[in-house]
């Protein structure tokens, strides 16, 4: 290989270099052989791919030029690949493990397979998998926490965002599955619930459900003023906790029912023409396309459907029962004093399930 005479001055140590200390015993070792050390390698760009002790040998001599061996390199993989190659001179000094260890979980980082490190730095698969666990590890919780995020926003398939990044579809169950149990640990068991878990979901993990009884009520007169739900977020949680599912599609075009959806985990649309199929559909008043969401509900048989009304207009209720065969019904007055100082009920809400 031909050499090149360069200033010192001009060659960069790139951080992803290996060595992260000097020995300066070899560096003295160099320094009275400084005449016969073999040239350095380095890059197109002047980037240092091996002999920083050679470099530091020569400015212990006040040298402010050295032999280079000029090697191409076509990208930085192939930079790193140029970097870890096996030494055939007398000048280098071998890289010790903690200096592999440091460069191994450089290239895991840059995306390479385990084998592929072991096998460039001369090491075992099992002791780079030890290496890089916690970046793997890292690296998993984030995939994950992406993959949940593509399924809340409902715009793709599962298949697609398998796809998408580059897994199996049943790496995506595999994920729906471990944050399913999750939420049924926060609900179900919450005196074994991990602080860090508890905080990362209060949402869940303080919600308590309302009573069996006060899904069945028929009349108005039935229902109690204590029994009385005017929290429309603390219903909708009831209806996400006892209809439907982690990563049931649920329906809606209301911005904050879709917000509370997402957080318990449900698939979430806002386009009763999206392909994929809602279990749970939230209309109300101004809701558009009421007979295409009717008749979804024929076709595909959702488990159940919330449809809320203001004040006594009941448009929607009518409509429905229309067209539907009403399995449940609920009905939440809203008390109000009159002037006699009787209680007058306004209905707010109405609440309609369709079951399968």
């Amino acid at each position: 290989m031909k050499t090149k005479i360069i200033k010192i001055e001009d060659i960069t140590k790139p951080d992803f270099y290996p060595r992260e200390t000097l020995d300066m015993e070899h560096v003295k070792q160099l320094q009275s052989n400084i005449e016969n050390l073999d040239p350095i390698k380095i890059n197109q760009d002047n980037l240092l791919i091996n002999g920083w002790h050679r470099i530091v040998a020569h400015k212990q001599e006040n040298l402010v030029e050295i032999k280079c061996i000029i090697v191409k390199t076509k990208d930085e993989d192939d930079f790193f690949n140029k970097v870890m190659e096996k030494k055939d001179v007398y000048s280098s000094l071998p890289y010790t493990q903690k200096e592999r260890k440091r460069y191994g979980i450089k290239c895991y980082i840059r995306g390479w397979e385990s084998k592929d490190i072991a096998k460039k730095i001369g090491v075992s698969i099992d002791t780079v998998n030890k290496w890089v666990k916690p970046y793997r590890d890292d690296k998993n919780k984030q995939l994950e926490e992406n993959i949940v995020r593509l399924l809340t926003n409902g715009e793709l398939s599962q298949s697609e965002i398998a796809e998408q990044y580059n897994v199996n579809n049943s790496k995506i169950t595999d994920v729906k599955n471990k944050f399913s149990e999750r939420i049924n640990l926060l609900i179900t068991k919450k005196n074994n619930v991990p602080k860090e878990l508890q905080e990362e979901y209060p949402d869940i993990y303080n919600f308590e459900s309302f009573s069996s009884d006060i899904w069945n009520v028929y009349k108005p007169h039935e229902i109690t003023p204590e029994t009385i739900v005017r929290d429309d977020e603390k219903i909708i949680k009831n209806l996400l906790f006892y209809y439907s599912q982690p990563f049931d599609t649920v329906y809606t075009t209301n911005e904050e029912y879709l917000n509370s959806s997402k957080k318990w985990f449900r698939r979430c649309i806002n386009d009763i023409n999206s392909e994929i199929k809602p279990k749970l559909c939230i209309i109300e008043e101004n809701t558009k396309d009421l007979d295409l969401i009717i008749k979804k509900v024929k076709d595909d048989g959702f488990v159940s459907l919330y449809a809320k009304t203001l004040e006594e207009d009941t448009k929607i209720l009518s409509f429905m029962e229309n067209k539907l065969n009403l399995m449940n019904r609920i009905i939440l007055p809203n008390h109000q004093k009159q002037d006699t100082g009787k209680l007058h009920h306004s209905y707010e809400s109405i609440l309609i399930f369709i079951k399968k």
